[in-house]
């Protein structure tokens, strides 16, 4: 039966105290699991080299085993763990120096002391470092880079060396791809970055109290919340599932050969399957399926702008042109195209004006007619530009 620890009269084992232990560092997000490492900022335990000897200054550290509990290790003076290992002749190497518990009962060794370990790797085209065996306690503390003979001397990484800290303290490690828990910081180096952890994604501290996100941000916290765009340099915005630029929608289309049948009264909507969209900012303003219809994303006021060319082969007819809002029969209101009468040459039409959108998605379509007795082909360029949110 386990013992509750500091009561008289009971005896512990070292099982009972490791395990208590556990409660003084951060959880590994397993039950009674534990993160070991070194403290932040501490100096202590550091690798270096002197020519090929290593050496290891003294420390302290946290070690951790599943279902043994932590160990508490101290090296109170400095220790050298051997010498590196000569090079290979043509391929690299990398070697691993750990700080190890020796612990009979988990390992058989026969031993119960701390001690600072170099192991050697196998020299390789693509080197990896070396684990030690399955029943070693230890923390890793640097690795070894040793170049093949004559490519230079080895040099020390303290990448793989892990940092601990009391349980809910903030982690100073940028590379942990998943919390331990939700509601877990993170100091992120590589991005100057205070992190949470909300279950599924680290969150810069800022973005979780609806402030910008960093550009390249996958998803958003929240409905409404802003992304820095560092290519467009113009905020993202995220609407529950997508990032959604900022920009004010436009569009526009271009065709050189809209074609136009002749009727003495019919407008006909005019189409351009051949050309079609020539510039847009958001997706879902023109169809190939609806070749005749600008879609006005968002509600409010948008500016016209475009022109109609219309062949000399009008003679003395009149050719005429109108926009229309969602399939109305008549023009909408101040965008109407200037009726130009047709000549020799081609002669140029201006198309300006504003609409409204009174609700998202409705659209905006150019018609033209002409009453020359045969088709005509006209160039027609037609865009549109939200300006304001009235709808009024």
């Amino acid at each position: 039966m386990p013992d509750p620890l500091w009561e008289d009269s009971l005896t512990y084992s070292g099982l009972e105290l490791r395990q208590s232990d556990s409660l003084i560092a951060m959880s590994d997000g397993t039950a009674m699991g534990t993160r070991p490492g070194v403290r932040p900022g501490d100096t202590g335990l550091t690798v270096s080299l002197a020519g090929s000897t290593i050496n290891v200054s003294a420390g302290v550290a946290l070690l951790y085993r599943s279902g043994q509990g932590v160990y508490r290790a101290a090296m109170p003076s400095s220790t050298s763990p051997g010498t590196v290992n000569a090079a290979h002749a043509t391929l690299a190497r990398i070697d691993l120096v750990y700080l190890r518990v020796w612990d009979t009962d988990v390992d058989a060794s026969g031993l119960r002391k701390v001690e600072a370990v170099y192991l050697a790797g196998t020299a390789a085209g693509s080197p990896v470092a070396p684990t030690p065996a399955g029943t070693v306690i230890y923390v890793p503390l640097a690795t070894i880079s040793v170049p093949a003979s004559g490519g230079g001397s080895p040099t020390v990484s303290t990448a793989v060396r892990p940092v601990t800290v009391a349980p809910g303290g903030i982690l100073p490690d940028s590379a942990l791809a998943s919390g331990y828990y939700v509601g877990q910081y993170r100091d992120n180096s590589s991005t100057g970055s205070l992190e949470r952890w909300d279950g599924s994604a680290w969150r810069p501290w800022s973005s979780a109290l609806r402030g910008i996100a960093p550009a390249g941000y996958s998803t958003g916290t929240y409905t409404g919340q802003y992304r820095d765009n560092t290519t467009t340099l113009v905020p993202d915005r995220w609407d529950g599932s997508a990032w959604t630029t900022t920009e004010q929608p436009t569009a526009g289309l271009y065709s050189a050969t809209v074609s136009l049948a002749s009727s003495a009264g019919t407008y006909f909507a005019l189409s351009f399957t051949s050309g079609g969209l020539a510039m847009s900012n958001r997706t879902g303003m023109y169809s190939s399926g609806q070749p005749t219809r600008l879609v006005m994303p968002l509600a409010g006021t948008y500016v016209l702008d475009g022109y109609i060319i219309w062949p000399g082969t009008l003679s003395t007819a009149e050719g005429r042109g109108e926009l229309r809002l969602n399939g109305s029969g008549t023009a909408a209101t101040t965008a109407r195209v200037n009726i130009t009468k047709g000549s020799v040459g081609n002669a140029p039409a201006a198309i300006s004006g504003r609409v409204i959108a009174t609700a998202p998605g409705q659209y905006l379509e150019l018609f033209g007619n002409q009453a020359s007795g045969s088709s005509v082909s006209l160039t027609v360029a037609l865009g549109i530009t939200r300006v304001s949110a009235s709808t009024t």
